[in-house]
């Protein structure tokens, strides 16, 4: 119902979350936290990661999932250990396989954000963001498995995907129908040319078409 007097609304830093703790875990402050059925944990390979603890969230003498909650940093700059990180990977996806372990490898890793600036030695800020899928968005440039592509996913975010049906397509970019695959119902009426038909083709044909009329003109002398 429109509002008909003014109302006074609750307002929360667009940067900051509160996360149902998963029942008997513990998240220590610093940690990447990720989701799993709904509650949070330390992250680990392949959860939803929603930000950073701000602050330890320790229910490990509770088994009862949501009974405290996990204060997170949802979006933001952070500054992560990230084993072989190098000058020119600014702008490349970062994934975590665990809370504290950030790599620049996809596989089963949960996403959390990209390369924002290198620091040092295995040491780099992240721009990082709370992700409703493990699907990162892949810029160009950025690592992406050969022969795959990128499409909208169910979240409408770029995802790297195999193309698989009725075609193929290789890591140069050429697409292939598969044998078997075009079928009658997919050719519109007189949209093939008899020079498109092989010659042996054509052959075939004279040779029924020649056996039908020969045939048909037996039969109408007797």
């Amino acid at each position: 119902m429109a509002l008909s007097a003014d109302k006074e609304r609750i307002y929360e830093l667009g940067n900051i979350n509160e996360v149902p703790v998963k029942g008997s875990a513990t998240i220590y402050e610093g940690a990447a936290v990720g989701m799993t059925s709904g509650y949070a944990r330390g992250l680990n390979a392949g959860d939803d990661f929603v930000g950073f603890a701000e602050r330890k969230a320790d229910n490990s003498a509770d088994s009862t999932d949501g009974a405290i909650n996990c204060r997170v940093i949802s979006r933001g700059l952070a500054k992560v250990t990230l084993s072989g990180v190098l000058v020119t990977d600014i702008g490349k996806p970062v994934y975590a396989s665990d809370d504290e372990t950030f790599t620049l490898t996809q596989s089963t890793n949960s996403y959390v954000g990209v390369v924002y600036r290198y620091v040092t030695t295995d040491t780099c800020i992240i721009a990082f963001r709370a992700h409703g899928t493990n699907d990162a968005p892949i810029a160009a440039g950025a690592s992406l498995t050969a022969a795959q592509i990128l499409v909208g996913n169910a979240s409408n975010l770029a995802a790297a995907r195999a193309v698989s049906g009725d075609v193929t397509i290789n890591n140069s970019g050429a697409v292939a129908i598969g044998s078997g695959k075009v079928l009658s119902a997919m050719i519109s009426s007189s949209q093939i040319a008899w020079t498109h038909l092989a010659a042996s083709t054509l052959s075939s044909i004279v040779s029924v078409a020649t056996s039908v009329l020969t045939s048909h003109t037996s039969s109408s002398t007797h």
